[in-house]
């Protein structure tokens, strides 16, 4: 009698991948491989083509026809990284009543051929709320023409904007850290980086800032001199500070903001136990947070310490 033969498992098919699995397959794909991929059928086309999210990934050569590509789906995308350049009437139309979060970002090329190439928006004067459901918008390595052009921008093309994060952008020539915010009557939370100190005006613009919650900043520098006494933002309830400051710092920052509820300070100093518990006394409802760097000189003693 033979003994009973064990049954070979069917082999698997890219069908019994699980969705996860599928969504890192599609991330490597171009947009137009993507699109050509979500008619294979209809379960990659609902769940594994996330058309609520794209990021587009650049090429010089091939910049033309991603655009197209991208105008030409008729998918209502929620969210997309895109080249500043692309802004314009076209990407307005096409996506205004959809977009609720933007990237845009300048290309890597654009900043070798020209450092000094300012970011040239469309004119927006023509083109009253440009995109009125878009919340959340980041801004990487853009240079705008002076204040009021940045303003203008902001405040015509995304008149419902919340969140706002400014990376490594210019004023003309001049850094960041005397741009100006005003007019942004619906922002809540505020985020720069920059490497160039950030000046106290920036507080001043704060302070016309009305629902304005959190305020996250990673310079090499705050400045909060010169702000006078009775200086104080009431409104603001959660901040964040990257940063190199001094031991009066601290109590600095807790007269400056007598609401906050979250306080996260990140630097080389390492602030004492007694202006820390005088900070805790004066925001009992804060939530206290401190993150220190090692300096060089720390860095290289503790090194030396492991090898001897």
């Amino acid at each position: 009698m033979n003994p009973l033969k064990a049954v070979p498992p069917e082999p698997l098919t890219i069908d019994d991948l699980p969705d996860e699995i599928l969504d890192h397959i599609f991330s490597f794909l171009k947009l137009p491989d993507r699109k050509s991929a979500s008619l294979v059928c209809l379960r990659w086309n609902n769940k594994s083509f996330r058309w609520k999210n794209v990021v587009v990934v650049i090429q010089t050569s091939q910049l033309a026809s991603e655009y197209s590509s991208l105008l030409a789906s008729d998918r209502p995308y929620k969210h997309l990284e895109i080249p500043a350049r692309w802004l314009g009437p076209e990407m307005a139309a096409r996506f205004a009543n959809s977009l609720e979060s933007l990237v845009l970002f300048r290309l890597e090329a654009e900043s070798v051929m020209n450092r000094n190439a300012h970011f040239s928006i469309f004119d927006v004067e023509d083109i009253h709320n440009a995109f009125p459901k878009i919340r959340e918008l980041t801004l990487e390595y853009l240079t705008f023409l002076d204040h009021s052009h940045f303003d203008r921008f902001i405040r015509v093309s995304f008149p419902a904007l919340e969140s706002l994060y400014v990376k490594h952008c210019l004023i003309g020539s001049r850094s960041i850290g005397i741009m100006r915010f005003s007019n942004f009557s619906n922002l809540e939370h505020l985020k720069i980086e920059t490497k160039f100190p950030l000046e106290s005006t920036l507080l001043q613009d704060v302070e016309m800032l009305p629902k304005l919650r959190a305020l996250d900043l990673n310079c090499p520098e705050f400045r909060i001199r010169h702000l006078g006494q009775h200086f104080h933002l009431n409104h603001i309830t959660s901040l964040a500070i990257e940063a190199q400051f001094n031991e009066g710092y601290l109590l600095a920052i807790v007269n400056l903001f007598p609401a906050l509820l979250s306080l996260r300070l990140k630097g080389s100093t390492q602030f004492s136990a007694e202006s820390i518990e005088t900070a805790k006394k004066r925001l009992p409802n804060c939530v206290f947070k401190f993150e220190y760097h090692l300096n060089r000189v720390q860095e290289y003693r503790n090194e030396f310490y492991e090898l001897y």
